[in-house]
């Protein structure tokens, strides 16, 4: 039998691609492994009787955008007609039977690693689904993050850093890099803090071993001159 993904999963799938460019497929699925094809009519990542598969499988992975707990919880607020049900974090939503409010999940699988989602009914509408945001809808580039990164830090990212960020809303990454800016600032001024600190310490040591040198009757006279000024630095230090 030829068999095809329902064409609902393929508008959902490409959104999310498009959405987050980045993100990790490990855990991607659709078609049924042996132990799905065990289960039989059991499971939607077998194809039905018009060799449609109607399930798909959406890796977990935040640090490229796709948290599943957002994106499952999105798809539900949706009350989207085509969801079967969805499974993700132990948790499960059938609103054919439950209406839509998630339930402990009892199957063998938690699906911690991925987000599942069945659809049927009119499986192979193709129109996009909520996925927390439109395509392209404030999106980051290369010449974005390059250009913002520099701005900040005076030096060009990393190929690593590059890709953190590019794929993701502007507004996120604008306040994760000025937070991290201004992080790094502080830690450069509560260096430099410390530097004239110690350094103060020593232009007192200083001023003090140098009028316990001079003859008494300079020294009396030095030491009046200088009062004012080691007491001033010595405000400083504490």
């Amino acid at each position: 039998m030829t068999y095809r993904l329902a064409e609902s999963l393929v508008t959902l799938r490409r959104q999310v691609n498009q959405a987050y460019p980045h993100r990790n497929k490990a855990s991607d699925g659709w078609i049924g492994d042996p132990n799905h094809q065990a289960e039989g009519t059991g499971s939607d990542h077998n194809p039905n009787k018009h060799g449609v598969v109607c399930a798909l499988d959406i890796t977990h992975d935040p640090a490229n955008g796709v948290d599943i707990d957002k994106l499952s919880d999105y798809l539900a607020d949706s009350g989207d007609p085509r969801i079967k049900y969805l499974i993700a974090n132990g948790e499960a939503i059938e609103p054919a039977k439950f209406g839509w409010i998630w339930q402990p999940y009892e199957g063998d699988n938690p699906h911690t690693s991925h987000l599942h989602v069945s659809v049927y009914g009119d499986y192979d509408n193709p129109s996009e689904w909520n996925i927390g945001k439109k395509e392209g809808e404030y999106m980051t580039d290369e010449n974005f993050v390059r250009a913002f990164y520099i701005d900040l830090f005076e030096v060009s990212p990393t190929k690593e850093q590059m890709a953190q960020y590019i794929g993701r809303n502007v507004f996120e990454v604008y306040n994760e890099l000025r937070s991290s800016k201004a992080h790094a600032d502080l830690v450069k001024f509560n260096k430099q803090v410390r530097i004239d600190a110690v350094e103060r310490a020593k232009a007192i040591q200083k001023l003090q071993e140098d009028v316990a040198k001079l003859p008494t009757g300079d020294a009396q006279k030095r030491l009046e001159e200088v009062k004012a000024k080691v007491e001033e630095l010595a405000k400083l230090v504490k």
